[in-house]
């Protein structure tokens, strides 16, 4: 069965989850692909309102926002996107004839992969998403950051700050953070050039799980995703994934969310940052920094 979407007829194939565990009819979850390039896995709740979870983009064989023993193929998926007809689809096969694998969103919004064992005649889960607060849709907020092996969950992004002390202190962190100084591309040019400013620069974040709402640039190379994105005022932060290719965050997406720190794997993301912000960290224009 395909999971996934037409973009030139409109017709779109979820999965949905039950009501309940002993009531079939539809629940509040269903899960597919999104129309993104290249695709993500979603969870949303609301019958399709709401990101729930998110997988991040596919790189030709696993989605890299997925930290927990996902290798795509080896867990019998795949996605494939067709360009010539429009279509982007899912599929999910197990290999192995001797048992019986499903893969299930469940009542509660989980995805799982689950196992039929015959000796004990019971189903068990094998991998499952979300499984911390942390895999939630937009946990920390815009320009925050989750990490689950922190003192705390959430933190803002470096150069920012939060949107309300008094939330977060409450460990309220949905709110977000928002930019300590403003961009020298934000400012009048001509009143920032006189002053002597130095340009923006970008800071790396190593291991992260790259933010929702980015736009694929086939067509750029590493330093000219980089200088993409420094020549447009609007793109606040950009990766270079070997697999993929560039992506920038830019325009009216309403700032980076849904990041997320890993001990292992992950991506590099570029974060755009005034000079002033880069020089509080003792680093120049570019600088490599793990948070």
């Amino acid at each position: 069965m395909m999971i996934g979407l037409n973009s030139q007829t409109g017709e779109k194939r979820f999965v949905s989850s039950w009501r309940a565990e002993n009531d079939p009819s539809a629940g509040k979850f269903i899960a597919g692909v999104s129309p993104d390039t290249p695709p993500q896995g979603f969870i949303w709740s609301g019958l399709g309102s709401d990101p729930y979870w998110r997988s991040g983009p596919w790189d030709g064989s696993k989605f890299i926002g997925i930290q927990e023993r996902f290798e795509g193929y080896a867990n019998g998926f795949n996605l494939v996107p067709d360009t010539q007809t429009g279509r982007v689809y899912s599929t999910f096969n197990h290999y192995s004839s001797s048992n019986i694998t499903i893969l299930v969103v469940t009542p509660s919004g989980s995805w799982n992969i689950t196992h039929w064992d015959d000796s004990s005649n019971t189903w068990y889960v094998t991998w499952s998403q979300p499984g911390h607060p942390c895999d939630s849709y937009g946990f920390c907020g815009v320009f925050g950051i989750c990490n689950r092996n922190g003192a705390k969950n959430c933190e803002c992004l470096k150069g920012f700050v939060p949107n309300s002390d008094e939330e977060w202190r409450k460990g309220n962190w949905s709110g977000g953070c928002v930019r300590a100084t403003e961009l020298l591309c934000e400012k009048n040019t001509s009143s920032s050039s006189s002053s002597g400013e130095k340009s923006d620069g970008f800071l790396k974040l190593s291991g992260v799980k790259l933010p929702d709402h980015y736009s694929y640039l086939h067509n750029e190379g590493e330093s000219g995703c980089e200088k993409w994105c420094l020549s447009n005022c609007s793109c606040v932060a950009y990766s270079f994934v070997a697999e993929i290719g560039c992506m920038v965050w830019a325009g009216g997406g309403g700032g980076l969310v849904d990041i997320q720190q890993f001990s292992s794997a992950g991506e590099d993301l570029f974060l755009r940052l005034a000079s002033s912000e880069l020089g509080k960290l003792g680093i120049g224009i570019c600088c490599s920094v793990s948070i």
